[in-house]
Protein backbone atom coordinates (compact mmCIF):
# COMPACT_ATOMS: atom_id res chain seq x y z
CA UNK A 1 0.00 0.00 0.00
CA UNK A 2 1.33 3.64 -0.75
CA UNK A 3 1.40 5.86 2.05
CA UNK A 4 1.21 9.59 0.92
CA UNK A 5 0.96 12.65 3.61
CA UNK A 6 1.05 15.24 0.36
CA UNK A 7 2.31 14.23 -3.03
CA UNK A 8 3.32 18.30 -3.35
CA UNK A 9 4.99 19.03 0.00
CA UNK A 10 4.35 15.86 2.24
CA UNK A 11 6.39 12.49 2.18
CA UNK A 12 5.55 9.38 -0.60
CA UNK A 13 6.33 6.22 -0.62
CA UNK A 14 5.13 2.71 -1.72
CA UNK A 15 2.95 1.81 -5.23
CA UNK A 16 -0.14 2.43 -6.79
CA UNK A 17 -0.79 0.06 -9.72
CA UNK A 18 2.02 1.19 -11.80
CA UNK A 19 3.02 4.56 -10.39
CA UNK A 20 5.80 3.65 -7.62
CA UNK A 21 6.33 6.89 -5.06
CA UNK A 22 9.84 7.31 -3.98
CA UNK A 23 12.01 10.34 -2.41
CA UNK A 24 15.16 11.44 -4.23
CA UNK A 25 17.32 13.70 -2.28
CA UNK A 26 14.07 15.04 -0.07
CA UNK A 27 11.85 15.61 -4.03
CA UNK A 28 8.87 13.52 -3.90
CA UNK A 29 9.38 11.27 -7.24
CA UNK A 30 6.55 10.06 -8.73
CA UNK A 31 7.79 7.14 -11.81
CA UNK A 32 5.79 4.55 -13.88
CA UNK A 33 6.72 1.03 -13.82
CA UNK A 34 7.26 -0.94 -17.58
CA UNK A 35 3.90 -2.39 -18.66
CA UNK A 36 6.59 -4.52 -21.17
CA UNK A 37 10.26 -4.86 -21.79
CA UNK A 38 11.00 -4.48 -24.98
CA UNK A 39 12.73 -7.40 -27.27
CA UNK A 40 16.35 -6.63 -27.18
CA UNK A 41 16.98 -9.42 -30.01
CA UNK A 42 15.33 -7.91 -33.09
CA UNK A 43 17.15 -7.61 -36.03
CA UNK A 44 17.38 -3.91 -35.67
CA UNK A 45 18.35 -4.29 -32.27
CA UNK A 46 21.22 -7.06 -33.17
CA UNK A 47 22.39 -4.80 -35.80
CA UNK A 48 22.67 -1.52 -33.98
CA UNK A 49 24.86 -3.30 -31.29
CA UNK A 50 26.85 -4.98 -34.61
CA UNK A 51 26.93 -1.44 -36.03
CA UNK A 52 28.12 0.06 -32.37
CA UNK A 53 30.52 -2.77 -32.12
CA UNK A 54 32.55 -2.00 -35.30
CA UNK A 55 32.65 1.61 -34.71
CA UNK A 56 33.88 1.76 -31.58
CA UNK A 57 36.97 -0.91 -33.17
CA UNK A 58 37.31 1.87 -36.10
CA UNK A 59 37.13 4.78 -33.38
CA UNK A 60 40.03 3.51 -31.39
CA UNK A 61 42.71 2.98 -34.63
CA UNK A 62 41.38 6.61 -36.12
CA UNK A 63 40.78 8.69 -32.83
CA UNK A 64 43.95 10.63 -33.66
CA UNK A 65 41.77 12.32 -37.00
CA UNK A 66 38.30 12.12 -35.16
CA UNK A 67 39.87 14.02 -32.00
CA UNK A 68 40.34 17.44 -34.08
CA UNK A 69 37.99 16.37 -36.82
CA UNK A 70 35.06 16.86 -35.10
CA UNK A 71 36.41 19.06 -31.88
CA UNK A 72 33.92 21.72 -32.90
CA UNK A 73 30.93 19.44 -33.14
CA UNK A 74 31.79 17.95 -29.32
CA UNK A 75 29.31 20.64 -27.55
CA UNK A 76 27.93 18.97 -24.57
CA UNK A 77 29.53 15.48 -25.64
CA UNK A 78 32.98 13.83 -26.46
CA UNK A 79 34.35 14.27 -29.98
CA UNK A 80 33.75 10.01 -29.80
CA UNK A 81 29.60 10.87 -29.11
CA UNK A 82 29.80 13.02 -31.98
CA UNK A 83 31.46 10.93 -34.70
CA UNK A 84 29.76 7.37 -33.60
CA UNK A 85 26.27 9.39 -34.17
CA UNK A 86 27.64 10.32 -37.72
CA UNK A 87 29.00 6.81 -38.04
CA UNK A 88 26.09 4.74 -36.80
CA UNK A 89 23.56 6.52 -38.86
CA UNK A 90 25.54 7.17 -42.38
CA UNK A 91 28.33 4.38 -42.40
CA UNK A 92 26.24 1.55 -42.13
CA UNK A 93 23.85 -0.74 -44.31
CA UNK A 94 21.15 -2.05 -41.72
CA UNK A 95 19.26 -3.80 -44.59
CA UNK A 96 20.72 -7.64 -44.35
CA UNK A 97 20.55 -8.54 -41.26
CA UNK A 98 21.76 -9.98 -38.42
CA UNK A 99 24.78 -7.84 -39.15
CA UNK A 100 25.32 -4.31 -40.02
CA UNK A 101 27.80 -4.00 -43.26
CA UNK A 102 30.56 -1.23 -42.69
CA UNK A 103 30.46 1.05 -45.60
CA UNK A 104 33.84 2.42 -45.89
CA UNK A 105 33.12 5.43 -48.71
CA UNK A 106 30.22 6.83 -46.50
CA UNK A 107 32.40 7.20 -43.30
CA UNK A 108 33.59 11.00 -42.34
CA UNK A 109 36.72 11.16 -40.26
CA UNK A 110 35.72 14.75 -40.32
CA UNK A 111 32.95 17.34 -40.11
CA UNK A 112 32.30 20.90 -39.98
CA UNK A 113 31.67 24.46 -42.31
CA UNK A 114 35.12 24.50 -43.62
CA UNK A 115 34.49 23.69 -47.62
CA UNK A 116 35.33 19.91 -48.32
CA UNK A 117 38.96 19.71 -50.47
CA UNK A 118 39.10 17.26 -53.27
CA UNK A 119 41.46 14.82 -53.48
CA UNK A 120 44.15 14.95 -56.11
CA UNK A 121 46.66 11.93 -56.32
CA UNK A 122 47.09 9.66 -53.93
CA UNK A 123 50.70 7.35 -53.91
CA UNK A 124 50.88 4.60 -51.37
CA UNK A 125 54.11 3.42 -51.86
CA UNK A 126 55.43 0.09 -50.38
CA UNK A 127 59.19 0.94 -50.26
CA UNK A 128 58.81 4.26 -48.28
CA UNK A 129 56.24 3.08 -45.96
CA UNK A 130 53.55 6.11 -46.87
CA UNK A 131 50.36 7.41 -48.34
CA UNK A 132 51.11 10.58 -49.90
CA UNK A 133 47.56 12.60 -50.70
CA UNK A 134 48.16 15.78 -52.93
CA UNK A 135 45.64 18.55 -53.35
CA UNK A 136 44.75 21.94 -54.03
CA UNK A 137 47.06 24.27 -52.73
CA UNK A 138 44.96 27.44 -52.84
CA UNK A 139 41.75 28.79 -50.81
CA UNK A 140 38.88 27.72 -53.43
CA UNK A 141 36.09 28.16 -51.23
CA UNK A 142 34.17 29.44 -48.24
CA UNK A 143 35.94 28.41 -44.93
CA UNK A 144 39.12 27.47 -46.56
CA UNK A 145 42.42 29.13 -45.00
CA UNK A 146 46.07 28.56 -46.18
CA UNK A 147 46.96 27.78 -42.58
CA UNK A 148 44.01 24.54 -42.35
CA UNK A 149 46.30 21.16 -41.53
CA UNK A 150 45.20 18.02 -43.18
CA UNK A 151 43.68 15.03 -41.23
CA UNK A 152 44.18 12.07 -42.46
CA UNK A 153 43.22 8.30 -42.30
CA UNK A 154 43.32 5.31 -44.40
CA UNK A 155 41.59 2.03 -44.15
CA UNK A 156 43.17 -1.38 -45.44
CA UNK A 157 40.42 -3.63 -46.91
CA UNK A 158 42.04 -6.73 -47.26
CA UNK A 159 43.79 -6.44 -43.47
CA UNK A 160 40.79 -4.64 -42.03
CA UNK A 161 42.95 -2.32 -40.39
CA UNK A 162 43.26 1.70 -39.99
CA UNK A 163 46.09 4.24 -39.24
CA UNK A 164 44.91 8.01 -38.95
CA UNK A 165 47.07 11.31 -38.31
CA UNK A 166 46.07 15.13 -37.39
CA UNK A 167 49.40 16.29 -39.39
CA UNK A 168 51.15 19.66 -39.62
CA UNK A 169 50.85 19.73 -43.63
CA UNK A 170 49.38 23.42 -44.42
CA UNK A 171 46.96 23.63 -47.16
CA UNK A 172 49.50 25.73 -48.87
CA UNK A 173 51.39 22.98 -49.55
CA UNK A 174 49.54 20.73 -51.27
CA UNK A 175 50.70 17.53 -50.10
CA UNK A 176 50.36 16.06 -46.80
CA UNK A 177 51.76 11.98 -46.16
CA UNK A 178 50.69 9.57 -43.57
CA UNK A 179 52.85 6.35 -42.60
CA UNK A 180 51.47 3.05 -43.10
CA UNK A 181 52.15 0.22 -41.19
CA UNK A 182 55.62 -2.09 -41.88
CA UNK A 183 53.02 -5.15 -42.85
CA UNK A 184 50.65 -3.88 -45.03
CA UNK A 185 51.63 -5.56 -48.46
CA UNK A 186 52.22 -4.44 -52.14
CA UNK A 187 48.47 -4.93 -53.97
CA UNK A 188 46.68 -4.22 -50.70
CA UNK A 189 43.59 -1.89 -51.08
CA UNK A 190 42.92 1.00 -49.47
CA UNK A 191 40.47 3.74 -48.86
CA UNK A 192 42.26 7.01 -48.18
CA UNK A 193 40.15 9.97 -46.35
CA UNK A 194 41.02 13.43 -46.11
CA UNK A 195 39.64 17.07 -44.11
CA UNK A 196 40.92 20.07 -43.01
CA UNK A 197 41.28 21.53 -39.74
CA UNK A 198 42.24 25.20 -38.36
CA UNK A 199 43.46 25.14 -35.25
CA UNK A 200 42.64 28.46 -34.28
CA UNK A 201 38.72 28.74 -35.10
CA UNK A 202 38.46 24.53 -34.17
CA UNK A 203 36.36 23.72 -37.34
CA UNK A 204 36.74 21.19 -39.75
CA UNK A 205 36.14 20.62 -42.64
CA UNK A 206 33.63 17.10 -44.27
CA UNK A 207 36.31 14.63 -45.30
CA UNK A 208 36.06 13.41 -48.58
CA UNK A 209 37.39 9.42 -49.79
CA UNK A 210 38.68 8.48 -52.69
CA UNK A 211 40.35 4.68 -53.54
CA UNK A 212 44.05 3.81 -53.91
CA UNK A 213 46.55 0.25 -54.11
CA UNK A 214 49.90 -0.06 -52.33
CA UNK A 215 52.71 0.08 -54.94
CA UNK A 216 55.66 -1.70 -54.89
Amino acid sequence: MARVSNTLIGKASGSVGNATFSTWKGINVLKEKAVSVANPNTDLQIMRRSALSQSVAIYRLISAAVSVGFKKLATGMSAYNAWASNALKDAFDYSSPPTATFVPSDLLISKGTITSTAIGTIVADRSANTAVVTFSSTVDAPGQSLTDKAVLAVYNTNENDWVSLATSDLRSSGTADIPLPAFWATGNNLVVYIGFYNEASGESSDSLNDTAVIVA
